[in-house]
C-alpha cells in the first residue's frame, strides 16, 4: 500500500493478553488506527494472510479508520462497554 491508500495513525494491544486472561491460545489483539483509501476489510484480508506472530503468540490485527470505526480510543471504549455488558449479563443469568 501507498502512503495514499494507508497511512499509520496510531496502534494499540488489546484483549486478553494485556488484561491477564488470555489461555494458552489466545492471540494478542492489535488495533491499527489509520488513514488513506484503503478499506478495512482490504487491510484486514491482507495483514490476516501473512499469519503473523510476536514471540510465538498469533496477532490478531484489526485495522480502523476514524471516519468508519472512530478512533482507537473510541474503539476500545466500546470494546470495554460490550465487555462490561457481557459480564453483567452473565451475571444476570446465573
Amino acid at each position: 500500500f501507498d502512503e495514499a491508500e494507508f497511512e499509520l495513525v496510531d496502534i494499540a494491544f488489546y484483549g486478553s493478553q494485556i488484561s491477564s486472561k488470555a489461555s494458552i491460545d489466545s492471540d494478542l489483539d492489535v488495533l491499527v488506527e489509520y488513514k488513506g483509501t484503503a478499506r478495512e476489510d482490504t487491510i484486514f484480508d491482507v495483514l490476516a494472510e501473512q499469519q503473523m506472530t510476536l514471540e510465538g503468540v498469533r496477532l490478531d490485527i484489526n485495522p480502523i479508520k476514524e471516519e468508519k470505526s472512530g478512533t482507537i480510543v473510541d474503539y476500545l471504549k466500546r470494546c470495554d462497554d460490550n465487555w462490561k455488558e457481557h459480564i453483567n449479563h452473565r451475571r444476570r443469568s446465573r
